[in-house]
């Protein structure tokens, strides 16, 4: 795994997970929990160690579970945490605070690596990545987090999928042209 290393001297993962469909039935964010943590398990096997989760989610005491379960020391892994950009959770010090101690409890730690406010991103030119991506025998994802990652931006793809989860990782053995980083800025 490659780092990036933050201002205040801390490493962080160049590739992270997202966790908003680990434990739900049929790999939907829109379907009930389940239990099935099955991805998030894959996930940790295939190297990953940082983790995108998210109150909202409803899932994290599961990912907490997994994450102790792995027999891997806390201290090997990167949890980002975040609270919806919305009241109540955003409305005072206190509730933000509450929130955060929430989250640490249901994920069974006593500390975040990193702790956001929790807005989507909304993706555009799925396209563009494509047709860069034929060029590198790449999937369009893959080209948007070697975009990230030559731009000094880290990343957090969501995938349950074993295979999907090693391809985002498979972002190492190619480096897009200087044309290519300016179609996509």
């Amino acid at each position: 795994m490659e780092y990036f290393k933050l201002r205040n001297g801390i490493e962080i993962p160049a590739v992270g997970s997202g966790t908003n469909t680990f434990g739900r039935a049929d790999d939907r964010y829109e379907s009930p929990l389940n239990g099935d943590f099955t991805a998030m398990r894959s996930a940790i096997e295939v190297g990953y160690r940082m983790f995108d989760t998210a109150m909202a989610y409803g899932n994290e005491d599961g990912i907490g579970e997994e994450i102790a379960k792995s027999g891997i020391p806390r201290s090997e892994f990167f949890i980002m945490g975040k609270i919806p950009n919305r009241a109540p959770y955003n409305s005072s010090p206190e509730n933000i605070r509450r929130s955060v101690e929430d989250s640490l409890k249901n994920l069974k730690t006593d500390y975040f690596d990193m702790f956001l406010i929790h807005k989507a991103v909304d993706e555009d030119y799925k396209a563009k990545l494509a047709a860069i991506g034929e060029k590198y025998g790449k999937h369009w994802a893959q080209v948007q987090l070697r975009y990230n990652f030559q731009s000094g931006i880290v990343s957090i793809p969501k995938s349950s999928n074993p295979k999907n989860q090693a391809s985002n990782l498979n972002i190492f053995d190619f480096a897009l042209t200087d044309e290519e980083m300016a179609q996509l800025s």
